[in-house]
């Protein structure tokens, strides 16, 4: 897990270590990981290495006050946006 500043939050990549790959991105930094800062949450993956982009529409997702990223069964996380 990281934190990284505040952001607009554009497409997400990650590659899953196993099935079922999950990424939490939390508006807050520390890791709290406080439901209610929950902004986004992304599953993928039915085997081991698959890749996914999470494409988000429009002017994506701000986050205000950073970004927490909490990942399961993940090899490597990206994220494309404004910083």
């Amino acid at each position: 897990a990281t934190n990284i500043g505040p952001a607009n939050i554009l497409s997400i990549f990650a590659q899953s270590t196993a099935a079922d790959g999950e990424v939490k991105l939390y508006n807050e930094v520390g890791a709290a990981k406080t439901a209610a800062k929950l902004i986004f949450h992304g599953k993928f993956g039915t085997a081991d290495n698959h890749v996914h982009e999470f494409k988000i529409p429009a002017a994506g997702i701000y986050a205000s006050d950073g970004i927490y990223a909490d990942v399961t069964n993940v090899d490597f996380l990206y994220i494309i946006g404004t910083f």
